[in-house]
């Protein structure tokens, strides 16, 4: 009877040896295609953009005051009128930003400002559709309203190519330096001399 015992024994480990060994064969797996992964900043992705994108303006807002004086009602009393108008005219220092083709192929890219945003009123994208060449970089031109403040635009960049798309949301600072300058005009149109 032990020598029954120790025969099964061995089997069942023989058995069991077998089967780790089977195991073990379907765990292991050898890779053919090498690959390599790397964290790359925004800029030398594969769709390169800048990391941080600042649209810096300058408004220039002229307020004319046009002052037309006329002889007193009553002494001591200046009869004037005052009429003001403003001009504003809105300057960019930095007015694009660049988009870089780092795949091996063409690409065909749109930009377009993000829907259900107040910025859309005078925020415009001008170079909105383009094609771009491998390797190569272009400009996307963004022009603003002479109303336009200090804000966040949100802009969607969508590329597509043969095999594939991405689409990019990007925040755009837009930093509004308002200048204002006041020019005056005086029109004497008084008959008498008096002060004002």
């Amino acid at each position: 009877m032990r020598v029954i015992r120790k025969l099964l024994l061995l089997g069942l480990l023989l058995t069991s040896l077998g089967l780790l060994l089977q195991v073990k064969s379907y765990s292991v797996v050898y890779i053919q295609n090498l690959s390599e992964l790397g964290i790359y900043s925004s800029e030398n992705a594969l769709i390169g953009i800048p990391e941080n994108i600042t649209l810096k303006a300058i408004n220039n807002v002229v307020d004319k005051n046009k002052i037309t004086l006329f002889d007193e009602v009553e002494p001591g009393v200046p009869n004037f009128d005052l009429v003001t108008e403003s001009e504003s005219n809105m300057e960019l220092d930095f007015n694009n930003f660049t988009i870089t083709n780092n795949i091996n192929q063409d690409i065909e890219v749109r930009v377009f400002l993000e829907d259900n945003q107040d910025e859309k009123n005078f925020v415009f994208v001008r170079s909105g559709n383009m094609i771009i060449h491998q390797g190569e970089s272009k400009e996307v031109v963004l022009e603003i309203d002479d109303a336009a403040e200090n804000c966040v635009i949100n802009v969607v960049i969508y590329a597509s190519w043969d095999g594939g798309s991405a689409q990019i949301q990007k925040q755009i600072n837009l930093e509004v330096q308002t200048i204002v300058s006041i020019q005056e005009e005086v029109i004497d149109l008084r008959t008498t001399e008096g002060d004002f």
